[in-house]
């Protein structure tokens, strides 16, 4: 069933989601493993075609269609931002440098916007979820730093 949204703005209706699908499944996503990451900020989660990527203001992360987590995407650096429960601070002279929003996804290719606000770099991104990653992740080993 396809649902013309544009076209019906004047004609709203009551719709129960078996009219449009024959099921809801419920994701229990995993943690993210890096614990320099703060958990202050709720995330905001795009489905595709093999996969679910997590988004915030503190990066991307990739996780498979059953919640595992897969790995990072993008790890945001900035300075001058401030997160306290209820609201969110940017100093005029924060900077930032990451993904910044999500723009679309195309099967299991992620686009996205990147920003150096340091050097005044802004590119959109394209990120094929499904390739291997090239280089392991970083993970810290305080008897081995």
């Amino acid at each position: 069933m396809k649902i013309d949204i544009a076209a019906n703005l004047e004609n709203s209706s009551d719709l129960k989601v078996s009219d449009i699908s024959s099921g809801v499944t419920y994701v229990r996503m995993a943690p993210i493993p890096d614990t320099t990451i703060p958990f202050d900020l709720k995330f905001r989660y795009f489905l595709m075609d093999n996969y679910i990527v997590a988004t915030n203001l503190y990066g991307m992360h990739l996780y498979a269609k059953d919640g595992r987590y897969i790995r990072q995407i993008v790890k945001n650096e900035m300075t001058g931002v401030e997160v306290s429960p209820g609201q969110l601070r940017f100093w005029n002279d924060y900077t930032m440098k990451g993904g910044t929003s999500i723009t679309g996804v195309k099967g299991n290719n992620l686009l996205y916007n990147y920003n150096n606000s340091i050097t005044g770099q802004k590119y959109i991104m394209e990120y094929d979820c499904s390739s291997t990653q090239i280089t392991p992740d970083y993970k810290f080993d305080p008897e081995n730093p």
